[in-house]
């Protein structure tokens, strides 16, 4: 599709996409999978844009170099408790 091609040229793939039906886990487990293994995904948008735990596989499993996040599906967060060894650079704002 053209955001898999999208999501496969970019370094950095930054989305800003507004939640309606259209977009709500539109970049889903199989768009994170066509990123390049050095992307780093920024979500700037809406939260229910990504499907989250699709992205926090792809982060512990090395597919994706990073993310900074300024958007959840869930706001505020809840209390994340991150293991200290082999953290991927995630930013959250």
């Amino acid at each position: 599709t053209e955001l898999h091609s999208a999501m496969a040229a970019g370094d950095f793939v930054v989305l800003s996409l507004p939640h309606t039906p259209q977009t709500e886990g539109l970049v889903d487990a199989a768009a994170v999978a066509c990123m390049k293994p050095g992307g780093v995904l920024v979500n700037v948008g809406r939260g229910a844009v990504v499907d989250e735990p699709a992205l926090v596989g792809a982060l512990r499993r090395d597919a994706i170099a990073g993310a900074a996040l300024d958007v959840f599906t869930v706001e505020p967060l809840p209390e994340v408790r991150v293991p200290k060894q082999k953290q991927k650079p995630v930013r959250l704002s």
